[in-house]
C-alpha cells in the first residue's frame, strides 16, 4: 500500500464544510506525512488517507467548535505592521508594530465598495442576488 505525503496544493483547497475555510487557515505542514492543526493543537497523519484525513479532521466536533470560536469573524486578530519612522536625516523602518484588526471591518468595507459600484454602474438589484455567498467563499477577509 502506497504512502501519501503532504502536497502544497492541499492548503489552497476548501476543507469541504459549510464554513468555506481553506485548509491553510487552520493547518500547517509539520512533516512529509503530518499536518498540524493550529486550532486543535493536534497532528494529523495523511500517510494512509491523504487529503481525506484533513477533511475528516475538519468535520470532527472538536475542530468545528474550535473554528466557531477561533475563526469567528468577530474575533480580533493580531497582525504585524511595518511602519516608517521619519527623522530629520533618515528614514528607518520599525518592524515592531503589531496591531489588532477585525475581519468584520474588512468585510464591511468590501460590502460598501460593492454597493457603490452597483450604484455607479447602475446594476439592477437582482444582478447582486446571492452575491454574498460568492464573496464569502471567494475572498478571505
Amino acid at each position: 500500500m502506497g504512502k501519501c505525503s503532504v502536497r502544497d496544493d492541499w492548503f489552497l483547497k476548501s476543507d469541504g464544510h459549510n464554513n468555506c475555510n481553506t485548509i491553510s487557515e487552520w493547518a500547517r505542514k509539520h512533516s512529509d506525512d503530518q499536518v498540524f492543526c493550529i486550532l486543535c493543537q493536534t497532528s494529523i497523519s495523511v500517510s494512509n488517507k491523504g487529503f481525506q484525513a484533513l477533511t475528516q479532521h475538519a468535520g470532527s466536533v472538536k475542530h468545528r467548535n474550535a473554528v466557531k470560536i477561533k475563526l469567528n469573524t468577530k474575533q480580533l486578530r493580531l497582525a504585524a505592521t511595518s511602519t516608517t519612522v521619519q527623522s530629520s536625516e533618515l528614514k528607518e523602518k520599525d518592524n515592531s508594530g503589531i496591531h489588532l484588526y477585525s475581519v468584520c471591518d474588512k468585510s464591511v468595507i468590501a460590502e460598501v465598495m460593492w454597493a457603490f459600484k452597483c450604484i455607479v454602474s447602475n446594476f439592477s438589484f437582482s444582478a447582486s442576488d446571492g452575491i454574498t455567498d460568492l464573496f464569502q467563499c471567494t475572498y478571505v477577509f
